[in-house]
């Protein structure tokens, strides 16, 4: 089966596709359906093979499903396969943490991050489209998921520095699940620190307990170390990450933004980068008689090309400029 073929074709076979705003459970549910098809098919002459990422890519986005908001649920749900599936993990990270190989091996057939991907922009002292090589710094890719582990099991041991004991303790995430911890914080003034794993369990740390009578109930208190340990063990495990979060009191600092003169053009075509640059151009002589390709412009005007360029950008990305 070529990635030619018709997307909407592949709908036939099923009910229909449910709209976005039915949950990302029935839309993971419903393209699970369409893939499984796709590789073990049940239908005459269709022959097995997996699918590719464009194939995959092309029949979400043909029902009206962005990519990039669905395959994160895909991904979650072929990790918990492998993690169920394996009695042991394959390796660990540098701060030791287990990684479970065999999940990135599942994730290379068309669900894994693009890594390193290809950024383009456009430069505001060059006047030049610039192409950058980056790591998608992605919790599911097998390079970046490690190195975000790390930095994440850092950070912990970082902000729990000179407290002797910790309490750690488990939840099934749910939607009211943090406004009810927060609500018991206001109370105890504790400072805390929250990882939800690809199984929806949520493990807090925290400098004091937070008891109620609905889990987390119950509070394991540990010394520092131990605590650490748990958490680089049992709860970090790599590519398990969903999501995390931190009181305001242990919350990381935020990197200085670098001040770059680079405009990003994710999301523009080449034609839009291409009419980006010959607008500019066109302004450019129109407005302050510069010919952008004879040489570095007089750096008196370096301040208003550089404007210039950024407004016509911006005017591109909101459709109020385009050919003719």
């Amino acid at each position: 089966m070529s990635d030619s073929t018709s997307y909407d074709s592949w709908s036939t076979r099923f009910e229909g596709p449910p709209p976005l705003n039915s949950g990302m459970t029935v839309v993971a549910d419903y393209l699970e359906e369409v893939f499984t098809e796709i590789r073990y098919p049940t239908a005459p002459g269709w022959a097995e093979s997996p699918p590719t990422r464009r194939l995959m890519k092309g029949i979400t986005e043909s029902h009206l499903y962005p990519w990039n908001v669905v395959v994160p649920e895909l991904r979650r749900r072929l990790v918990q396969k492998f993690k169920m599936a394996s009695s042991t993990d394959s390796d660990v990270t540098y701060e030791g943490i287990p990684v479970l190989t065999e999940a990135f091996s599942g994730l290379s057939y068309g669900f894994a991050p693009l890594c390193p991907f290809k950024q383009k922009f456009a430069s505001t002292s060059s006047f030049s489209k610039v192409t950058i090589e980056s790591d998608c710094r992605s919790w599911d890719c097998e390079k970046c998921g490690k190195e975000q582990a790390d930095r994440l099991f850092r950070a912990v041991t970082n902000v729990t520095l000179g407290t002797e004991e910790l309490y750690v303790a488990e939840a099934q995430w749910s939607p009211k699940l943090m406004n009810m911890m927060f609500r018991r914080n206001q109370r105890v003034g504790a400072e805390y620190f929250w990882y939800r794993d690809a199984f929806d369990k949520v493990t807090f740390v925290s400098t004091r307990p937070l008891p109620g009578n609905k889990d987390p109930m119950v509070w394991r208190k540990m010394d520092r170390d131990e605590a650490l340990t748990y958490i680089a063990a049992a709860v970090l495990w790599v590519p398990g990450h969903h999501d995390h979060g931190w009181t305001a009191g242990w919350r990381p600092l935020k990197p200085a933004k670098f001040v770059s003169d680079l405009i990003s053009l994710h999301g523009f075509s080449e034609y839009q980068t291409a009419l980006l640059f010959d607008t500019f151009r066109t302004e450019a002589m129109r407005l302050f008689d510069i010919e952008i390709e004879l040489g570095t412009p007089p750096e008196e005007r370096q301040g208003e090309l550089a404007h210039l360029l950024i407004d016509i950008a911006a005017g591109i990305r909101s459709g109020d400029i385009s050919a003719g």
